[in-house]
Order: structure tokens, then sequence, then C-alpha cells
């Protein structure tokens, strides 16, 4: 049986809904009975997603006139007149009041927004903000984390939580014949330790990531993490 995706798109295809809110949300803050602080919430988020990726796409152009300036400059031997100056990459600042974090706070605003009293799912699909209402899960996303060894067998993992209640952290010593558990986090960055096998020498091996909800494992195939 086919499924709708999730109502934000995990791509930059997310430019079009949240081009589509930031035209829509004032009009209706009354009906959602949103406050001014909230309605400016979700208009400061659009801006930083919209003029970022605008900024993204303009160097993306810019590279590409780039090397064929350089191409042309080395290789063309039909143009007998002086090259032009090279392509030239425009200034950006983010939007005043930017933060981290910004579609994960926008995810949680817009479940926030869908329990007030005012919200009807004819105002969600104009939002463009229904899909089949069931967030990332375990089973669909991937922990995508940085490891960093620290001193007396530690390692910082640094990463997202994309929404997920934890996340497990496995090791499996190399050439070991199984996966142990060396911690649950609940929020990234954390440190975990690994026990030695002799301790006071090196210690090797591989790591895996698993998300959790409500410390309950809902997939094991995530890549491994070396």
């Amino acid at each position: 049986m086919s499924k709708r995706t999730y109502w934000l798109p995990g791509t930059r295809a997310g430019r079009v809904t949240l081009t589509n809110f930031q035209g829509k949300i004032s009009g209706y803050a009354a009906a959602l009975g949103l406050l001014p602080a909230e309605t400016g919430r979700f208009l400061l988020i659009c801006e930083i997603f919209l003029t970022m990726d605008a900024h993204v796409e303009s160097c993306k152009a810019t590279m590409e006139a780039l090397i064929e300036w350089r191409d042309r400059v080395l290789e063309d031997e039909t143009d007998n007149g002086t090259p032009v100056d090279a392509p030239a990459f425009t200034n950006f600042a983010l939007p005043g009041g930017s933060f981290y974090g910004v579609l994960d706070e926008f995810r949680r605003m817009v479940d926030q927004l869908k329990t007030k009293d005012g919200y009807t799912f004819e105002i969600g699909e104009d939002l463009m903000i229904v899909g089949n209402e069931v967030g990332p899960t375990p089973e669909n996303i991937s922990p995508q984390l940085t490891l960093e060894a620290r001193p007396n067998y530690g390692v910082r993992v640094a990463g997202l939580m994309k929404g997920m209640s934890a996340v497990r952290i496995e090791y499996r010593r190399k050439g070991g014949p199984s996966w142990t558990m060396a911690g649950v986090l609940t929020n990234l960055p954390s440190e975990i330790t690994i026990a030695p096998q002799t301790p006071g020498e090196p210690e090797s091996g591989h790591i895996r990531a698993i998300y959790l909800i409500k410390n309950t494992p809902k997939a094991t195939t995530h890549p491994t993490i070396r």
C-alpha cells in the first residue's frame, strides 16, 4: 500500500513547503490563536531557511561560473583579449536572531500548532503541513554521528537526535563476535567510555548507533560507524 510522505520533505524540496507556509501563516494567526511571538518565530524560521538556501544556490552557480572561467583562461587559445575578472561570491549574513536546529524547532512548533482549537485539516493542507502524520522514525532515518577519541577510553559522540527519544551506542571489539551496549544518550553531544579488554593497552573496534523512541529500539539495521 502506498503511503504519503512525511509532511516536511527531507530534502531541499522543503523549500516549497516553507515558501508556502511563510506566505500564509500570518493570515491564519487569528483563527489558530497564535501569539505574535509565535507567528514571528515561524516567520523567522522560514526566513532563515529560505535566505540560506538561496545563498547556497547562488554559491553553487558562482562556483560553476568560476570553473568555466578558469578553464577558459587556461585553455582557450582563440581569445586574444585580456581575461575578465573572476566571478565573485556574494556576501551573506544570517537574519538577526538566527539559531541552530531550525528545522527541528519548526517541526515541534507545527506539532503544537496542530493542537490548537482553531486548527483544521483544511488549514493544514493549505499550509502544506499535512502528510501521513507519522514523523521520522528509527525505521526511516539513520544516525549520522561524528566520533572523537578522548583520553581514558572516552569517545565523544556528536550529531542530531532528529526528534528521537535517545540513541543507543553499541561497541564491538575488532574481530569480536558480538555487539555490546556502550551507553544510551538522550542528548548530543555526549561522551561514552569504552571498557578496554586490557587496561592500559590501546583499544580498537567499531561503534554503531540505533535510535530509540521511549527507550524502545525500533530498528537494528543502521550502518556501522567506524
